[in-house]
C-alpha cells in the first residue's frame, strides 16, 4: 500500500486525499521523519477545507513535537468539522504538552462523546485525570476500553500510575509489568 501511495503522490496532479493517505501510511509504517520532511517540503500551505489532510498533517506534527503546527492544523480541521475526533485528540495532546491540562481534558471529553471507547481518547482522559489527581476517573476511563484486547501499553501504565497514587501498589506493579510486556517502553511504567 505504501508503494502505491508513493506512486500516487509523485504523479502529476496528485490530489490532496492521496497526500493525506500517503502521510498516514508513512506514520503507520514508523517513517515519521519521512512524513515530516514530505509535509514540510510539499504541503507547507494546505487548503483550509481538506480535513483529512489537515488531520494527517497535525498528527505528523504532534508526533515530532511541532506543537504549533499540530495545533494550527488541528484547529483548521475542527473549524470545518468540530467533531473530528482525531483533531480533538491532537488538540488534547498539544494542550497537555503545553501544560494546559484542563483544556486538554475538555478536548478529550469532547472526543469521547463523539467516539466512545476509543483507546487514544481513553489514554488522553487517563493522562489528564492522573495529572489532576482524579485517579478514580482515570480508572473509569480504563474500564471503558479494558475489554478491547490489545491495549496501548501507555494505557496500562497510566492505570498503574492511578493505582500507585491510590496506594494500591500490588495492582500498580501488575499494571506496570503488563505495560512493559509489550516491548514498547512506556515512560510512565519505568518511573
Amino acid at each position: 500500500a505504501l508503494a502505491s501511495a508513493r506512486e500516487a503522490v509523485s504523479a502529476p496532479g496528485a490530489n490532496w486525499d492521496a497526500t493525506a493517505v500517503y502521510l498516514i501510511l508513512l506514520q503507520m509504517n514508523g517513517l515519521i521523519d519521512e512524513a515530516a520532511t514530505y509535509a514540510r517540503e510539499r504541503v507547507s500551505n494546505p487548503p483550509p477545507d481538506e480535513v483529512l489532510l489537515l488531520t494527517a498533517l497535525g498528527e505528523v506534527a504532534a508526533t515530532i513535537g511541532d506543537w504549533t503546527r499540530a495545533h494550527s492544523t488541528a484547529m483548521a480541521a475542527l473549524s470545518v468539522n468540530p467533531h473530528n475526533t482525531r483533531a480533538l485528540i491532537i488538540c488534547s495532546v498539544v494542550n497537555y504538552e503545553s501544560g494546559n491540562v484542563h483544556e486538554s481534558l475538555g478536548n478529550a471529553i469532547h472526543a469521547n462523546k463523539v467516539k466512545p471507547r476509543d483507546q487514544m481518547t481513553a489514554l488522553q482522559l487517563m493522562k489528564c485525570y492522573n495529572q489532576l489527581a482524579d485517579f478514580y476517573s482515570a480508572i473509569a476511563a480504563y474500564n471503558d476500553v479494558k475489554d478491547q484486547g490489545a491495549l496501548l501499553p501507555e494505557i496500562t501504565a497510566q492505570l498503574g500510575y492511578a493505582y500507585a497514587r491510590l496506594d494500591n501498589l500490588d495492582e500498580a506493579i501488575k499494571c506496570y509489568r503488563e505495560s512493559l510486556k509489550s516491548g514498547r517502553v512506556s515512560p510512565t511504567a519505568i518511573h
